[in-house]
């Protein structure tokens, strides 16, 4: 963006020095013009005579008097010097031309086919626009092309979303120290996977300019209409009204990757979460973090994510459970379940195929899945579940605990607890069962206590449609 400014200001600057040149200019004809005045009729019409012989021996010889800023300006100012030429080649014809009218007549032919009031007279005035008409059709269409750009650029820096927009739409605001191209397309991936978040809109707040990687991003298609960037900082409460924070669903704090140092990355994660705080209490917070021993100065906040506690607790686990952190990563990223597919080895293929798998819940009464295991232990219910379409029960969460343990999932609890139609079940599973298809090949009379036979299963994600194993 400074780039872009200072092209902005360096083509400014050409154009007021080549209006300068053409006003003095003027003023230097119109003293010549005067003295010429006093002389004879007949010196003066020797004079012309002999001006228009040079001019017509070399054409170039005029526009040598134009200075060095009209030349080094001809791409950045093409129109100026169309003025400053068709100027300086009337000299020599017999109807001089004043800065005014050349402007006119340049303006006139470049909008218009021409009036015809004023025409060159002689050819080399007439070479001379054909041959600047077909420059200004290269040069001029870039140069708008970039002051638009720099015009949009500059409206984004210090612009602001609506306040329409903001009781209208909904929106989301996420506060960042520092863009980084793999950070917010990792966001933005994930956050909307999530169907119920494709209306939503993200207003990226930030102090730093947009780099080259960010703008490539921010004007593809998906995220054109989506994204919307604002440079401001958290800390000042104009730069959080301009992001209309009071209006926004939540706020993404996230900690900046770029610091060496992650006790100050935390410090201003922290800064930024209270000036939000301020600004708007009720509006939920997600912090990032990286220290464990921060996050009391945020426990205001809705979710606290602390990256080196999640990712030493989960090296820990690896050690006593190998390919937990394998488990837990590709639960973690959103996945259509098709990668490796074309690779020729097969644990590639079951490897990406297994890697779609997402842990959704849904209510025991209201499932097809466990609502037949109602009254059996979570180990049966889990084991034949998983035999008989392909989906893992991990956890479940009563309908009925005691007040301290209201938002409790056990996970894995073992043969002691007995299905209830209240439960929640929590289960892995390629896509969640509301977006399922299945065909069960089981006798209707058939008793419940006999092992279930093989049945048909088959899940569709983005019309996808595929047997699901699960890697267990």
């Amino acid at each position: 963006m400074q780039k872009s400014q200072s092209a902005l200001s360096q083509q400014l600057t050409i154009l007021s020095a080549t209006l300068l040149c053409l006003v003095f200019t003027r003023l230097d004809e119109e003293e010549e013009e005067e003295e010429e005045e006093e002389e004879e009729e007949e010196e003066k019409e020797g004079k012309e005579q002999e001006g228009l012989h040079e001019s017509a021996a070399w054409p170039g010889g005029l526009l040598f008097q134009c200075s060095s800023v009209e030349w080094s300006g001809m791409n950045n100012n093409t129109p100026m010097f169309h003025v400053c030429g068709i100027q300086h080649f009337q000299r020599a014809g017999h109807r001089h031309l004043n800065l005014f009218q050349s402007t006119y007549y340049v303006v006139v032919t470049f909008s218009t086919v021409g009036y015809g009031d004023f025409v060159p007279d002689i050819w080399p005035s007439q070479l001379f626009m054909v041959i600047m008409i077909c420059v200004a059709l290269i040069v001029l269409p870039t140069q708008f092309e970039q002051l638009a750009f720099t015009w949009m650029e500059r409206q984004k820096l210090g612009g602001s979303y609506s306040s329409h927009r903001a009781q209208s739409e909904k929106h989301v605001v996420v506060c960042s120290t520092t863009l980084h191209a793999d950070t917010i397309m990792d966001f933005l991936n994930e956050f909307y996977a999530h169907p119920l978040l494709q209306d939503y809109y993200v207003v990226l707040l930030s102090p730093m300019e947009l780099d080259t990687t960010m703008r490539m991003i921010l004007q593809v298609p998906i995220w054109a209409q989506r994204v919307i960037y604002i440079q401001g900082s958290c800390l000042k409460d104009g730069d959080l009204a301009r992001a209309r924070m009071a209006e926004a669903e939540a706020c993404f704090i996230l900690a900046a990757r770029s610091y060496a140092d992650k006790t100050a990355a935390d410090e201003h994660a922290i800064l930024r979460s209270w000036a939000v705080k301020d600004f708007a209490p009720n509006i939920p917070q997600y912090v990032q973090i990286f220290r464990p021993e921060n996050k009391l100065h945020v426990k205001f906040a809705e979710h606290v994510v602390c990256e080196d506690e999640f990712k030493y607790a989960l090296l820990a686990n690896n050690c006593t459970c190998p390919g937990a952190s394998t488990l837990v990563t590709l639960l973690l990223h959103t996945s259509r379940g098709q990668e490796g597919q074309q690779s020729a080895e097969e644990w590639h293929r079951l490897y990406g195929k297994c890697s779609g798998n997402e842990i959704y819940h849904i209510v025991l009464g209201d499932s097809r899945f466990f609502g037949e295991y109602e009254g059996k232990s979570f180990t049966y219910a889990s084991f034949h579940s998983h035999r008989k379409y392909g989906v893992a029960l991990v956890g479940v969460r009563p309908a009925e605990l005691p007040e301290f343990y209201e938002e409790t999932i056990l996970l894995n609890p073992g043969p002691r607890h007995i299905m209830k139609k209240d439960d929640t079940c929590y289960y892995m599973s390629i896509t969640k069962e509301e977006n399922s298809a299945f065909v069960v090949n089981q006798n209707q009379n058939q008793s419940p206590d006999q092992p279930p036979k093989e049945g048909r299963w088959c899940c569709r994600r983005n019309s996808f449609a595929s047997r699901c194993p699960l890697l267990l």
